[in-house]
């Protein structure tokens, strides 16, 4: 299972994924100029590939994930809150790529930005927000801005035919209406894998026993 660039392996906590043992992978820092397939093959290290697997991942995690089915073979690639393709991407994204102010900025800089960010674009319960503010906290200021870095660079148009796609049709991160082939979580945010856990297991699940 892998997070997204802002959150850690606390965002699955609430999943109930009985009978099936769970991986929370650790995010490298990117190299320096390190694009997403390559990076994807450093992560992908962490996988015993020799036993059978599926994937799960989320935001950043599932555009890794995308590129891990390229080149290993899980039983199953399920995405979440995610885009399998730069075609799926928010404008804002596709503006990094030929406008790239986030190399302006250090990456203590970018987490205070997340900070600001996060509560705009996917505005979280107050009981949930020092989780989410901590989930922040504690990543690498590197990670942040290189990681930034592979998303603004990514150029994918292919997946694989079977890759599952959860997303929710209130997400103001990735739009919902970009997303080709989506099961729809109704008013999901971007956050969804946490606040409708109960929902998204369920389908996991359903995904996983077929």
């Amino acid at each position: 299972m892998l997070p997204g660039q802002g959150s850690d392996y606390r965002v699955y906590k609430n999943l109930k994924l009985d009978n099936y043992d769970t991986l929370i992978l650790h995010f490298l820092v990117p190299h320096r100029n390190e694009r997403l397939p390559e990076y994807a093959k450093r992560m992908a290290a962490q996988i015993d590939t020799l036993n059978p697997f599926s994937i799960v991942g989320m935001s950043f995690g599932g555009m890794v994930a995308v590129e891990m089915g390229k080149f290993i073979h899980p039983r199953k690639i399920i995405i979440i809150s995610s885009a399998k393709t730069i075609e799926e991407y928010p404008f804002r994204y596709k503006l990094l790529k030929v406008l790239p102010l986030y190399k302006l900025f250090g990456g203590k800089l970018i987490k205070a930005m997340a900070h600001i960010a996060q509560p705009i674009f996917e505005p979280v319960c107050k009981k949930d927000k020092k989780l989410f503010v901590s989930m922040i906290n504690n990543k690498d200021p590197h990670f942040m801005v290189r990681s930034i870095d592979c998303i603004a660079k990514w150029n994918n148009h292919t997946y694989r035919s079977d890759i599952v796609h959860i997303h929710g049709n209130n997400d103001h991160t990735i739009f919902f209406k970009n997303i080709n082939n989506p099961i729809c979580i109704d008013d999901g945010s971007h956050f969804m894998v946490y606040f409708n856990a109960e929902e998204i297991s369920k389908i996991i699940l359903n995904v996983l026993n077929n």
